[in-house]
């Protein structure tokens, strides 16, 4: 007679039963697979943990960025950079210096928590930079020379005016580098004097405001502070150098660029006649070993402030361009520049990017490993069962063969109690749905050797246990 499901007739409690039962098996079916398998897992949770320390995929939380002055448009373009980090959940922390020289200084100090600054095209041999990377220049910064009074003689002008009051910048700065630099291509070597003042930026300004001092030299971008309040000054005149084209000769890190007329003041017309300047690039360098994370972020928020900033002496979308090879190009520079950002970043968070973008390769090695082996996980499942009963026909198998050998009672006796403790081992133990047909023929199998041994016993004419 059939034999009649509960609830069959009834449509919820039957889904309900069917579904905890799929459940349990298949709860079971991976317990006996994490059994079978256990002594590897430890062996797969430490190859995974050595895996995370060597992809380091976590970036650090906080960076510090060396900005110089305040006021100047280093200390300006270090905000757009800290505000884009800040959108990526990482805080860029500006650490002000007296010139950008002390910055790179201070990212080679082992004992600094500065990690990356700007460096001015030119200004640092490679031989003092070898632990630093470059990510490419960044914006032009012009040489400007602010007077009042008489103008100076333009083939040596800087030489006239260090004669009267003027701010020749803080020592060991770039600022200072460049002024000797270019008394240098005419023999001069550059000494303070009385009349020279050693001053930060801003406080030059303020002295040429005043009427304190008669002349500025300085080194900043158009869009700085002070640039712009030395526009603003009534009776200032600019330097046009007549030996410029000479001076980029010899100093080929410097290039010309133009400030058109009346570009500073259109109401005005200042400056009253087109005037070419001096100009070198400013890099953005960082420590060797920083995280790969923080140097796509560097990249990632150069390009955005190059596409949302208009740069005066420069097209559109020039910068970041690598120009000063002085200092090397890191790994994940080499890549940016050779050939754009990589789309996954366009996709992914910043650190799950870096992972898939620097790991590339190890990642496609794991994949071609682990798509077969998740393919089979289902027929992975039923490994142990499937083992278990090849284990038993095995072992049936050998029994069978002694049914040949039976020369007495013993034996046969023997081979059935080796069946019966088959039998209850089998009954004792769990397969997948799957194998539910050989499961019930081994069973069939064990119970007609059993048989045939039972057979030989009677032979014997000794009794049979049922």
């Amino acid at each position: 007679m059939a034999v009649k499901r509960r609830h069959t007739d009834r449509v919820w409690p039957d889904f309900i039963d069917y579904f905890r039962q799929d459940f349990r098996r298949e709860v079971h079916g991976w317990v006996r697979v994490f059994q079978y398998f256990g002594i590897y897992i430890p062996i797969c949770l430490v190859f995974l943990v050595g895996l995370v320390f060597y992809i380091d995929p976590f970036p650090p939380k906080k960076v510090y960025l060396a900005t110089g002055q305040q006021g100047s448009s280093y200390y300006a373009l270090a905000e757009k950079f800290s505000n884009y980090f800040r959108q990526h959940g990482v805080e860029l922390v500006l650490v002000e210096t007296p010139g950008l020289d002390q910055g790179l200084r201070d990212i080679q100090d082992v004992n600094n928590q500065v990690n990356a600054g700007f460096m001015m095209a030119g200004t640092v041999p490679s031989e003092r930079a070898p632990d630093l990377v470059s990510f490419g220049s960044q914006k032009y910064s012009p040489v400007w020379v602010f007077y009042r009074g008489a103008a100076p003689d333009p083939q040596n002008p800087l030489a006239d005016l260090l004669r009267r009051r003027m701010a020749v910048g803080l020592p060991d700065t770039t600022t200072r580098k460049l002024l000797e630099r270019i008394l240098s291509l005419h023999g001069m070597k550059f000494e303070v004097g009385a009349n020279h003042l050693e001053l930060s930026h801003r406080e030059a300004v303020a002295r040429f405001e005043s009427g304190e001092i008669d002349a500025v030299f300085l080194v900043d971008g158009i869009e700085a502070e002070t640039v712009q309040r030395l526009f603003k000054v009534k009776d200032r005149a600019l330097v046009d150098f007549g030996l410029i084209d000479a001076y980029i000769k010899k100093i080929p890190f410097l290039e010309i660029v133009t400030l058109p007329r009346g570009a500073a003041d259109i109401a005005n017309v200042y400056p009253p006649q087109e005037t070419r300047l001096l100009a070198s690039t400013v890099t953005l360098v960082t420590e060797r070993d920083i995280h790969p994370a923080i140097q796509w972020l560097f990249l990632r928020a150069a390009e955005n402030i190059s596409l949302n900033r208009d740069e005066f002496f420069s097209k559109p979308d020039y910068f970041p361009k690598y120009l000063d090879h002085k200092v090397p190009l890191s790994d994940v520079g080499e890549r940016y520049f050779g050939g754009g950002m990589p789309t996954v970043f366009k996709y992914f968070p910043l650190w799950v990017a870096t992972v898939i973008d620097g790991m590339g390769v190890i990642l496609l090695a794991i994949f071609a490993i682990l798509w077969p082996l998740f393919s089979k996980t289902l027929s992975l499942r039923n490994y142990p069962s499937d083992k278990w009963i090849y284990d038993y026909w095995q072992d049936l198998r050998d029994l069978d063969d002694d049914l040949h050998l039976i020369e007495n009672a013993a034996d046969a006796q023997t081979i059935i109690d080796a069946l019966d403790e088959m039998l209850a081992e089998v009954n004792e133990t769990w397969v997948d749905d799957s194998l539910i047909h050989r499961y019930y023929g081994l069973r069939r199998t064990i119970a007609d050797i059993r048989a045939q041994a039972s057979q030989h016993l009677e032979k014997f004419g000794a009794p049979v246990a049922l």
